[in-house]
């Protein structure tokens, strides 16, 4: 028997052939099986099978293995992140931590920032969405208006950067809201014209005070809570400190919400001329570091206390300043309580003023809608805080203008022409002699009466000191009238050099100023609360003193008679019978008063 491939004998009953593998049958070769796969190792080269993960003579890494490793790498760096996280985490939660002033502060001050940042967030994606709206409308009524050829292609290569670079980011608009300026600029580059424009913004407390104001409560109260701070005085500086690392925090926002762009306009919508129009955008850091120091001190000690006493923290703040020795402790209580009565008592008026506007408002027409009857209410809604901060103000005279100038012409020497118009809300406020003796009264009386209570509490022994102590009442009045005047206060400053003008080309200004303020806050309450503090000692009566006051003696059945005391004239105290001098004053004690 041979082979029908290669014709080698083979032995009777073989199915292939011994020497070339064929089958006996058929003479076809079948294929051999693959060598086994090699690796070579690429550190010593030993040859290794293809199934080794690691080579056999060095433990090299090999093909399989490179898998296995990069599994057990991240094995590793997931198990040292994790001891990274349990660390961290175990040293912010430790007492060490926790009792760091400045580590809390900085907690809560973080809490504050992403709080604000995602209301801000939300509310700036609302107010894109609506200019977006209002930009197509504005393009596709344009683009209808035969008389407006290329408007609507204009609006529509500006509408990117009206919405992306006018508005500001996140962190501005929270800047913005607690009354930082932002500033606009333009500069617009063409064959024809040519220059820069600045616009600076500054608005009052409007309602998106909210947004900063409930931050910072947030922040405040993540502080005490963090540190774990009991007493109203940690608490109260440990919300107070939130303020240092915010105003940190709001640098960092100042300096990420600037930004700047350019937008090119064809030739053809400009009638064959070309220009680029460059948007720069940002918030004044100034403006937005004294904001947020003096916010973050307020309202960050306002949260903390809040975090800290729960419920009682209004009852117990005031009863831990009324026990400080500090000079000014009591007189900034009294203040506040001032201050609050009178922005109560002109949200009052406010309120009745709307009502008998709506009730007195004459007839509207059919087609009016009803919604459109209430954006005026809406309005004085949103600026509230501002109407209130404005009526305490002119309820103590103090002159509040209304302020608009502009730049119209450029002379032939260099010189502008100027026209403006100024407004004094005072005097259209009070147009009478009555009425505007009617609003000073009111605050004048309160400030008589907090002095007169200052200067009974503080045991004035004589007029000079009940002087001092009603004058003492000036200070923190007038910063907090200060505050007022600031955050109520709305500028806007437009600058630059194009078509001729150069400089300060429009200005807008509403409130009142910051150094009549002071001086009229000054004299006012200086002068009220230094004749209620004199009146506590020049009215006759016991209670003027401030000393221990004598208590009668109820006298029931079964209880013993009053022993026979000395009381003296002058302070009413308690004294023994034979006593000739007074124990607490040192008055002498006449024979007759002995009873």
């Amino acid at each position: 028997m041979y082979c029908k491939q290669c014709g080698a004998p083979q032995a009777e009953g073989a199915a292939f052939c011994s020497l070339c593998g064929a089958h006996a049958d058929s003479g076809e070769v079948p294929t051999p099986p693959a060598p086994p796969a090699e690796l070579t190792c690429p550190r010593c080269g030993t040859v290794n099978a293809d199934t080794n993960a690691f080579c056999s003579s060095c433990g090299a890494v090999l093909g399989a293995g490179q898998a296995v490793a990069a599994v057990a790498q991240a094995r590793q760096v997931g198990a040292a992140t994790a001891a990274v996280a349990d660390r961290a985490r175990a040293f912010v939660l430790s007492d060490a931590a926790r009792s760091n002033p400045w580590l809390s502060s900085f907690v809560g001050a973080l809490a504050a920032v992403v709080l604000g940042l995602l209301l801000t967030t939300a509310l700036r994606s609302v107010i894109a969405s609506e200019l977006s709206s209002a930009m197509s409308q504005a393009a596709t009524q344009a683009g209808s208006t035969g008389s407006a050829t290329g408007t609507s292609a204009l609006i529509g290569a500006l509408g990117g950067a009206a919405v992306d670079r006018l508005l500001p980011n996140a962190g501005g608009m929270l800047l913005l809201a607690q009354g930082g300026s932002f500033h606009l600029g333009g500069q617009v580059a063409s064959a024809s014209v040519s220059g820069d424009l600045d616009i600076s913004v500054r608005l009052p407390f409007t309602l998106l005070a909210l947004l900063p104001v409930l931050a910072l409560l947030f922040g405040g109260w993540t502080a005490a809570r963090y540190s774990r701070a009991t007493t109203v005085p940690e608490s109260a500086v440990r919300g107070a400190m939130v303020a240092i690392p915010y105003s940190v925090m709001a640098l960092a926002m100042c300096w990420l919400s600037a930004s700047s762009s350019s937008v090119p306009i064809p030739a053809a919508l400009l009638g064959g001329t070309s220009a680029t129009v460059g948007v720069s955008a940002g918030v004044d850091w100034m403006s937005a570091l004294f904001t947020s120091l003096l916010l973050g001190i307020i309202f960050g000690a306002c949260g903390a206390l809040i975090g800290a006493r729960g419920s009682r923290a209004l009852q117990d703040t005031t009863s831990a300043i009324r026990e400080l020795r500090f000079p000014l402790a009591k007189p900034a209580l009294a203040a506040t309580r001032v201050i609050v009565i009178e922005a109560a008592a002109a949200g009052a008026f406010a309120v009745l003023w709307v009502v008998y506007a709506l009730i007195t408002r004459p007839q509207t027409p059919a087609d009016v809608p009803t919604w459109f009857l209430l954006l005026p209410v809406l309005a004085v809604l949103a600026v509230a805080p501002t109407i209130l901060a404005e009526l305490v103000l002119l309820a103590h005279g103090i002159p509040m203008v209304a302020v608009a100038s502009s730049v119209t012409a450029s002379g032939s020497s260099g010189s502008t022409v100027s026209t403006g118009s100024t407004v004094s809300i005072w005097s259209l406020a009070a147009g009478s002699w009555g009425l505007s003796v009617l609003a000073v009264v009111v605050p004048l009386a309160l400030l008589f009466m907090a002095g007169r209570g200052l200067s009974r509490h503080a045991g004035a022994k004589s007029v000079r000191d009940g002087l001092i102590e009603g004058l003492k009442l000036a200070i923190p009045y007038s910063a907090i009238v200060l505050m007022l005047a600031y955050f109520s206060q709305a500028r806007v400053e437009v600058s630059g050099q194009i078509l001729g003008l150069s400089g300060s080309l429009a200005t807008g200004f509403f409130g009142a100023s910051i150094w009549m303020t002071a001086l009229v806050s000054l004299v006012l309450s200086g002068a009220a609360g230094a004749a209620g503090g004199a009146s506590a000692l020049l009215v006759p009566g016991r209670a003027s003193t401030g000393l221990p006051q004598r208590t009668p003696v109820q006298v029931g059945v079964g209880s013993r008679p009053p022993e026979p005391r000395a009381f003296c004239p002058e302070c009413g105290a308690a004294n023994l019978l034979d006593s000739t001098f007074c124990e607490i004053c040192g008055s002498r004690i006449p024979s007759h008063d002995k009873t």
